[in-house]
């Protein structure tokens, strides 16, 4: 019985170490995957502490989600164009190809986000996919001077499903809702999956140092587009999540974690 416990904490900490977390919430089956870990982008931090910027963090994985219920399977978030073919294999692990997921909830119009929607010629990698995103966000990307991410958006035409925060996405037991998160870019959004026995928010780039923001969420980062608004939401967002399970595209760790902060 000792060997068989001690066997199942190696399998605990193998799914956590490698950057894979699987529970089931509702009627899915969730999984949080990590394509990639990288050392997190302390120097873009905008702050004249230097100690902080020069501090040594935990590397980041690069999570996404994958949500498996009887009537869709969807993804949150692609990763980059170069993690395609990583997702490609880890989604296999779980016998699902690109031409099963049935819907693509976007945090954001980002390369390291939308980045697997398209193959190298430009063409769809999941044929059956609707695109759900917030229009704010779409019409930003749509409308801006970035072509990979005009085109990313467009390869959906009418399979483009617009969402406002709050409000559920899916008629299921996994109640999965939008979250509005705007500043890092003009609609991004987080994403809440829940039934009566628990919540887990994917707060998408929320944070991007972890380990920094989480003790001074006032520390914004070069890559959001509205800096103050940014620092706004994600104090907002930190008091309204308080004790509840979180996990990031850009944390160090794939098993969401409670979030505890005194800011």
């Amino acid at each position: 019985m000792r060997k068989i416990f001690l066997l199942m904490l190696c399998f605990i900490h193998y799914m956590v170490a490698n950057g894979f977390y699987q529970t089931r919430v509702g009627d899915a089956e969730v999984f949080i995957i990590s394509l990639q870990k990288s050392a997190p982008p302390t120097q873009k931090l905008i702050t004249k502490e230097k100690a902080i910027k020069n501090k040594t963090y935990l590397e980041n994985e690069h999570n996404i989600m994958l949500i498996k219920q009887a009537n869709f399977i969807a993804l949150v978030d692609t990763g980059f164009p170069h993690t395609t073919e990583i997702l490609r294999s880890k989604l296999k692990e779980q016998a699902v190809e690109f031409t099963d997921i049935t819907h693509i909830l976007l945090t954001h119009g980002h390369k390291d986000h939308l980045g697997g929607i398209l193959d190298k010629n430009g063409k769809s990698n999941f044929p059956y996919a609707t695109l759900v995103i917030d229009k704010r966000e779409y019409d930003f990307w749509i409308h801006s001077q970035d072509i990979f991410a005009k085109q990313t958006l467009e390869s959906f035409g009418k399979n483009t499903q617009f969402v406002e925060s709050h409000m559920p996405i899916f008629d299921s037991e996994l109640i999965i809702k939008p979250l509005s998160a705007y500043g890092h870019t003009p609609g991004h959004t987080l994403f809440s999956f829940e039934d009566s026995q628990r919540k887990i928010v994917f707060i998408g780039d929320l944070v991007h140092v972890y380990e920094a923001q989480i003790t001074n969420p006032r520390i914004a980062i070069e890559y959001d587009i509205d800096k103050q608004e940014a620092v706004r939401t994600r104090l907002r967002l930190f008091k309204e999540l308080q004790n509840v399970e979180i996990v990031g595209v850009h944390t160090p760790f794939s098993k969401p974690r409670l979030l505890h902060t005194k800011n």
